[in-house]
């Protein structure tokens, strides 16, 4: 009933929604603007949105609360899992704006 009361459920669950919600929007935007074949990848948003809700409602601060999401989520995207799934032929700056 603790974890209940403090939220950590709720975050985690509203967390990875959001994460998917938000990576659909970006993958359809990206698909549009540059042409290729983008994806969002369900399993790694509901990772990254999770992440970032357990690490948001353990940090009273909001903007610290993000910094420390951010910290957390940037060490699996450089190894090369992300929300995105983008073909190879995508140019770098397509790439780190999917990234981001």
């Amino acid at each position: 009933m603790r974890v209940l009361r403090a939220g950590a459920t709720t975050a985690v669950v509203l967390g990875a929604i959001w994460a998917v919600v938000v990576c659909t929007s970006v993958a359809v935007a990206i698909s549009f603007a540059t042409g290729e074949a983008i994806r969002p990848t369900a399993l790694w948003s509901l990772v990254y949105g999770a992440v970032a809700g357990l690490v948001v409602i353990h940090v009273r601060l909001p903007w610290v609360g993000i910094a420390a999401a951010l910290a957390a989520l940037i060490p699996l995207a450089f190894a090369g899992d992300g929300p995105l799934t983008m073909g190879e032929s995508l140019s770098t700056p397509a790439r780190l704006a999917a990234a981001v």
